[in-house]
């Protein structure tokens, strides 16, 4: 099941759009899933400690691009804010709620 953020009205993980990224793969979404947890997740919750505003928004575009490919909407659409700008406070929050997703077996 898909957990929806109330204030967004977007999944924290959508498994469907995650294996269907895969091409229906689900070895490969596993192996995304990972990926993302060990090289993308840990510097995306430092974004709100980067002191230059252009660092922060070039680290926000990458970590966009990374959830939509896992299917991670919430973080993908808050960190879209904060590449125009945005605090990245609420994005650093989603990011904490994608961590606990990852944690949990698919459903």
């Amino acid at each position: 099941m898909n957990k929806i953020v109330p204030d967004k009205g977007l999944p924290v993980l959508d498994h469907l759009a995650l294996l269907a990224n895969a091409g229906g793969d689900r070895v490969l979404a596993t192996e995304l899933l990972a990926l993302f947890g060990r090289e993308i997740l840990p510097g995306g919750e430092q974004i709100a400690g980067l002191a230059d505003a252009a660092e922060q928004r070039a680290a926000a575009h990458r970590l966009r691009g990374a959830a939509l490919g896992i299917g991670a909407a919430e973080v993908a659409a808050l960190a879209a804010e904060v590449e125009d700008g945005s605090s990245a406070d609420r994005l650093v929050e989603a990011l904490r709620r994608l961590r606990a997703a990852l944690a949990e077996p698919p459903a």
